[in-house]
């Protein structure tokens, strides 16, 4: 009996002993799942964490890319704005017909005045000449590229005094004498033109020159004697100007704000004037061109054909598409004429420009 209560006694505490390791075990297997629980929660945050980061990051890269891309796109309409507003050259402009031949006895006298107002603080800008800077830039280019007059025989001032104004016929003259007769003159003249009122002699207005003032301006048939002073094979003329006291945009200042009908000056010798308009009428402006509209002709027929023209044939193109395109485009008259020296008067008509 003593025996058998021993071994009860012994079995009680064995599977006490057994409840209790279940017990121990189950609660540390509870610890230990509370701990990675614990530790997981942890994870889990920091992995959270982690990803609102790299999503949040991911997200500024986009922004950043999307501004990027909203910049480029800015800077890309920007462009095709400004190239919209960048003027686009005529089309007398491009293209110009080239030629490697070279006349080295054949000079140009180029004229471009446009800019009045900054000669003179009296002046609007309403009073400058539009496009008579190109004009002048534009012949030139025709002059050396097409019709061969070698670049240093070019002589061109634009906006120019009336000091220039006279260099240059006093070069022009010069170079005449020392050619012995083989001498081509040329010159070119786009900008303001006022006559006297008392005699209508027509006068070139230099840019700081006003009109109540034509005694420091250039006198037509100043202009023609100097370059016909010496023998010559030719001088040819192209008075981009009206000179009754009309202009392009708003006329020089005078004494009398009346249009006077200039007197004509005929040049004497091998001698030939293309001038812009007849009478007391406007020389205007070719706004679509960029250019006087005399001027824009002029040089389409050198581009048509690459100079190889006769003065006649010159002279009709001229007259004929200015005089239409000028009601056209400005609701006024324009009418070129050409004016040839006494001497040539039966023999311009076949002079080649070429």
């Amino acid at each position: 009996m003593k025996y058998i209560k021993q071994i009860l006694a012994v079995s009680i505490v064995f599977i006490f002993g057994i409840n209790l390791s279940f017990a121990q075990i189950k609660l540390g297997s509870t610890i230990k799942d509370n701990s990675v629980n614990h530790v997981n929660n942890k994870i889990d945050n920091s992995s959270n964490k982690a990803l609102d980061k790299m999503d949040q990051g991911v997200s500024n890269v986009f922004k950043k890319k999307d501004k990027s891309s909203d910049s480029t796109k800015s800077t890309a309409n920007n462009t095709k704005k400004e190239t919209k507003v960048k003027d686009t050259p005529s089309d007398v402009d491009v293209d110009i017909p080239s030629t490697k031949n070279k006349n080295e006895f054949r000079f140009a006298l180029i004229i471009g005045n446009e800019d009045y107002s900054s000669f003179q603080p009296d002046l609007k800008s309403e009073s400058n000449v539009d496009f008579a800077s190109s004009d002048a830039k534009s012949f030139k280019e025709y002059m050396v590229k097409t019709l061969g007059t070698p670049e240093e025989n070019v002589t061109m001032y634009t906006n120019a005094t009336a000091a220039q104004m006279k260099q240059g016929l006093a070069k022009m003259n010069l170079l005449a004498k020392s050619s012995n007769g083989k001498a081509e003159i040329f010159m070119y003249y786009a900008g303001h033109g006022l006559p006297d009122e008392v005699t209508k002699e027509p006068y070139m207005i230099p840019v700081d020159v006003n009109g109540s003032n034509l005694e420091q301006a250039v006198k037509l048939t100043d202009a023609y004697a100097k370059l016909t002073e010496f023998p010559s094979t030719k001088v040819t003329v192209f008075l981009d100007a009206c000179f009754s006291g009309g202009a392009r945009n708003q006329a020089l200042q005078s004494a009398r704000a009346v249009k006077i009908n200039p007197k004509v000056v005929t040049p004497q010798n091998k001698f030939v004037v293309f001038a812009a308009s007849t009478g007391d009428q406007t020389s205007m402006p070719y706004k679509d061109k960029k250019h006087g509209l005399f001027t824009y002709y002029l040089l389409k027929k050198l581009q048509e054909t690459k100079g190889d023209v006769t003065y006649k044939d010159l002279a009709t193109y001229i007259q004929d598409n200015v005089a239409l395109q000028s009601v056209k485009v400005n609701n006024k008259e324009q009418n070129p004429q050409v004016i040839p020296g006494a001497d040539v008067k039966d023999v311009w008509e076949s002079w080649k420009m070429k």
